[in-house]
């Protein structure tokens, strides 16, 4: 009889498979159905901070802004 991580392992790795053929079916048919992203609309509502901070790990500076904003966009797929 199985045990429990036998299962477990089972159960995962089928689903992980399951999800890399997706991927890799969704990554072919993106090949022959291209699509054109369409941007409707891009307006910043608020900029709440803006400023440079130090990372302490690899010791440079980096920009920091925390915003939000509403994006209106679409995709047309070209289907031939």
């Amino acid at each position: 009889m199985l045990s429990l991580w036998n299962r477990l392992n089972a159960v995962f790795f089928y689903a992980v498979t399951v999800l890399v053929f997706a991927a890799c079916g969704s990554a072919i048919t993106a090949l022959w159905l291209p699509s054109a992203p369409i941007l409707r609309e891009l307006q910043v509502n608020q900029i709440k901070t803006l400023r440079t901070q130090q990372e302490s790990l690899r010791r440079k500076a980096v920009d920091r802004a925390i915003m939000t904003f509403d994006l209106d966009a679409g995709v047309l797929i070209y289907i031939q």
